[in-house]
């Protein structure tokens, strides 16, 4: 497997480590992979990360999402690209799956993983349907809460 991770993050310490540690531990040792933290000059710094494949960028101004991504990406190693935030963790197996599926499925651009809380429960706001004339309206008239959609 190779694969560029990158973690996007401002003021996210109290959960950055234990996302890269999740990442860390859902590889195996034949895996080829980089992990790209792109800090958008959040007031506590990551010095403290210390593993191998791990590049932390510290950037001078909070640049957004976006940008940072489109800063970070061309300068990855790998094509293959997984951008998580850095609140995720990640399954034993998911970097993985993720993976051999865009092997797999040269058809695929972009895809997202089953997002759960931490008692494993799914969270529903995390999916979005293809918007419509019937999804907007169920939405404004509030029958999406009664299931209609």
């Amino acid at each position: 497997m190779q694969i560029s991770i990158v973690i996007v993050t401002y003021n996210s310490k109290k959960f950055i480590f234990d996302c890269i540690k999740s990442i860390f531990n859902s590889i195996k040792p034949t895996d080829e992979i980089e992990v790209v933290v792109f800090d958008n000059n959040s007031n506590e710094k990551l010095t403290d990360l210390n593993y191998d494949y791990l590049k932390i960028i510290n950037n001078d101004s909070n640049l957004g999402l976006s940008k940072s991504l489109n800063t970070v990406i061309p300068n990855c190693r790998y094509n293959t690209i997984l951008s998580i935030n850095p609140d995720v963790i990640v399954s034993n197996d998911t970097i993985s799956k993720l993976y051999n599926y865009f092997i797999n499925n040269k058809n695929v651009g972009v895809a997202g993983c089953r997002v759960e809380n931490f008692n494993g429960e799914y969270q529903n706001y995390t999916k979005r349907r293809f918007p419509s004339s019937l999804i907007a309206l169920s939405y404004f008239f509030k029958l999406h809460n009664l299931g209609f959609t």
